[in-house]
């Protein structure tokens, strides 16, 4: 049985993902709120997938949070994956990175990422930076 390293597991999509996976996959949920990514153990986990993050508040946030926590902890978070021998991290992006009205466009696998906030702006720059790690050892897939 695979194992899968889990974040975001307490959130919607997080939260159903483990409904839906826990018999056919080991899930270990982690939060990181709680643990810190130099700490965690990595070394029975064949994939991540990563649903934290920062969405849209209600309260305005400073754009660099959502850097910090989409970007920087994302990469960080991926960067010790690959160093510790994990294979597959799978990132659960937003639609957001086509920009503002992508809800009113079509969109396909090519379309233009032109994101208008810093939540988009956030995702896509985490995108860039997983695919610039990428190699034969370690995959990465992105769902939008």
């Amino acid at each position: 049985m695979k194992k899968l390293l889990v974040t975001g597991g307490s959130g919607f999509i997080g939260s159903r993902f483990i409904e839906l996976c826990q018999k056919t996959y080991k899930i270990y949920p982690i939060s990181l709120q709680q643990f810190k990514v130099d700490v965690i153990d990595f070394s029975e986990i064949d994939a991540i997938v990563h649903f934290a993050g920062i969405a849209h508040r209600m309260q305005k946030e400073h754009k660099n949070l959502y850097f910090e926590i989409n970007t920087d902890l994302t990469l960080k978070l991926a960067q010790k994956a690959k160093a510790s021998g994990v294979n597959h991290f799978i990132y659960l992006s937003s639609i957001k990175v086509y920009g503002k009205d992508s809800s009113e466009n079509e969109i396909y696998p090519k379309a233009h990422c032109s994101p208008s906030e810093p939540y988009g702006q956030s995702k896509l720059a985490s995108e860039k930076g997983l695919l610039k790690i990428e190699d034969n050892d370690f995959s990465i897939s992105i769902i939008r």
